[in-house]
């Protein structure tokens, strides 16, 4: 089973790299979702590995919807503050 991160963030260059660092030895694959920073968060972001969307607008992800049993993946859906992370919600494909 694969387990990746999914975060949403915006302007968090002082929390971004220290959020990536802590979570990498533990998941396959981190995507940031970049809400439109004015900082340096994507670069940041992407020089860590991550992959990074521009996503202006709502802040609201959808679930792919599928019915394969088949899917082997998990995903923690989680948001980025000033102060933490905080989780969103899990899926499981």
């Amino acid at each position: 089973m694969r387990l990746s991160l999914c975060m949403i963030a915006k302007n968090e260059t002082e929390n971004i790299a220290g959020c990536i660092r802590s979570i990498k030895p533990v998941v396959d694959e981190i995507i940031v979702v970049d809400t439109g920073s004015a900082d340096d968060t994507w670069k940041i972001a992407d020089e860590l590995g991550a992959k990074v969307f521009d996503f202006h607008g709502a802040m609201t992800l959808q679930r792919p919807e599928t019915n394969r049993s088949d899917m082997q993946q998990e995903i923690i859906f989680c948001g980025l503050t000033p102060t933490t992370a905080f989780p969103l919600r899990t899926m499981k494909g």
